[in-house]
């Protein structure tokens, strides 16, 4: 645990994290800002100024600006919204041997507008490799040596198998129909580099529903393609690479990193479903789409940047991403899709731009963590159990451009203190906050006209309802099961006898008040 400072990629001293230390230079003549990298639990004390980190704790999870390396999963820098605020440049680009960095996937500019509207904002540095080839690091096991590899190939590409052997050569002419090599024969188990050099066109990955096809048994559906897919340890692009097609990496359990270029334009479905080892990734300037379940089940993932023109999350996109902390989407997102950050129990922050106008079914369901959520007032459409089991959101409002609120929308929000509905909402439908114990306040505008069966049954820390409908809304039965009975209902003022009155209503005459002027 520690303070590791480096200069241009050179770690020049590591400072312990508590007592003091000397920063000798050894003659070095910096020019540029010198990154102080923290590493492990939390440094207090004096504070260290400069370069965007001062006192207190230094962690991606409570920074609001947090830049990251997705080869070696390090935070490079991270800044408070005011210190970004005064930044003129951005981090210097982190430095890997093989390896050049095209750059962080947004501007300062574009990161400096997100940042001054939403607070906080996860950026990630852009590799290629040196040499324009893509190399695959693999892991034999001595009784699985006989691989074979799956490309699509729109010209022709020369595979280096790492072994000294003569390389294989593969042509084809589309970046959508997979090839396959022959079966390659390794001398014995152990590490290998696969080096792909493209001769002319360019080359894509894909794989099929029964798992990656870029390192296999066959071509077919054999049981075997599944582990040869988990000897893929790590993959590094280089500039001839187009597309991240559809299961390239599924199944690969192993695989620890991946460097995508620039200009790849999205990620394709259930690309990397099931990478349970992979623990950051950036997202490239030119990516367009996250395909459907394309990072389910990425246990260990705690950083992703998604660069400004995404335009598209699928259905499952980070579902069980068990450690993913933050996540920050980009303007011109309009929808986020069915259980997308399902089960992100450890997500902290999630920042939703206001262009988007839909969130799907599950959609933030079961992030435990997840404190603090804003749902943009662009937001029109909430599927049913979309912020289910948040069980540490405290407070929630919601826009009155969303008529409807659906069915367990907010249910077992367990720390859920107070939720306002926004005039414009006209209905709240059943089960809407079932057993939020901890709700104390809910105000309802004018515009709600009905509420349904056990929209808020068993809240049972209940103390008060405001409700400023000057008619008492359809209210279904059992809407107050299993709440307090000394709760008080606050009705506008010269309706208190209509309210008593009402169908349901009624049977809550003895706790109504009206409302002063």
């Amino acid at each position: 645990m520690g303070l590791n400072v480096t200069y241009k990629g050179e770690q020049i001293a590591q400072l312990s994290a508590t007592g003091t230390a000397t920063l000798k230079l050894a003659g070095k003549t910096c020019e540029g800002d010198i990154l102080l990298a923290y590493s492990g639990g939390g440094i207090s004390g004096g504070g260290i100024s400069g370069g965007g980190i001062s006192g207190g704790s230094i962690s991606g999870g409570s920074s609001d600006v947090v830049f990251y390396d997705s080869y070696d999963h390090s935070v490079v820098a991270s800044y408070s919204a005011a210190e970004f605020a005064r930044l003129s440049a951005l981090p210097p680009n982190p430095e890997h041997a093989g390896l050049i960095a095209q750059g962080w996937n947004w501007t300062l500019s574009d990161a400096k507008a997100y940042v001054a509207k939403y607070g906080k904002l996860m950026v990630g540095q852009m590799f290629v490799t040196d040499d324009g080839k893509t190399r695959i690091h693999i892991h034999l096991e001595p009784d699985r040596t006989t691989p074979l590899l799956g490309l699509c190939v729109n010209g022709s590409v020369s595979v280096d198998w790492g072994d000294g052997s003569d390389p294989d050569t593969l042509t084809g002419t589309s970046p959508n129909v997979m090839i396959f090599t022959p079966k390659h024969t390794y001398p014995g188990g152990g590490d290998y580099v696969i080096s792909l050099t493209v001769n002319d066109g360019s080359i894509a990955f894909g794989g099929s529903n029964s798992g990656s096809s870029l390192l296999c048994h066959s071509a077919g559906t054999d049981r075997r393609n599944k582990a040869y897919g988990n000897d893929v340890k790590a993959v590094e692009f280089g500039s001839d690479v187009v597309k991240i097609g559809a299961y390239t990496f599924q199944h690969c359990y192993s695989l620890t990193h991946v460097t995508i270029p620039n200009g790849v334009d999205g990620v394709g479905t259930s690309a990397f479903q099931n990478c349970y080892s992979l623990q950051s990734i950036t997202l490239p300037n030119g990516a367009t789409d996250i395909g459907n379940t394309a990072f389910q089940k990425n246990y260990s993932l705690s950083y992703i940047s998604v660069p400004i023109g995404v335009t598209r999350i699928g259905t499952d996109a980070f579902d069980t991403c068990h450690n993913l902390h933050a996540v920050t989407l980009p303007e011109g997102l309009t929808a986020i899709a069915n259980e997308a950050f399902l089960k992100c129990m450890s997500m902290v922050t999630a920042v939703v731009p206001d262009t988007v106008t839909s969130i799907g079914t599950y959609a933030f369901n079961s992030c435990h963590e997840l404190s603090k959520f804003i749902i943009p007032a662009s937001v029109v459409e909430l599927n049913a159990n979309a912020f289910s089991s948040c069980s540490s959101l405290t407070e929630m409002t919601v826009p009155g451009n969303l008529a409807t609120v659906p069915a367990y929308a907010f249910a077992s929000c367990e720390r859920l203190i107070n939720i306002t509905f926004m005039d414009g909402v006209e209905s709240i439908e059943t089960n809407a906050l079932l057993y939020c114990y901890s709700l104390e306040a809910i105000t309802i505008p004018a515009s709600v006209t009905s509420i349904a069966t056990k929209a808020f049954a068993s809240c049972v820390s209940l103390a008060e309802v405001r409700i400023f409908a000057q008619t008492p809304p359809t209210l279904a039965t059992n809407v107050f099961y299993d709440t307090p009975t000394d709760f008080l209902i606050y009705v506008p003022k010269g309706t208190l006898e209509a309210y008593k009155t009402a169908s349901n209503w009624s049977t809550q005459a003895a706790k109504m008040r009206e409302m002063e002027e």
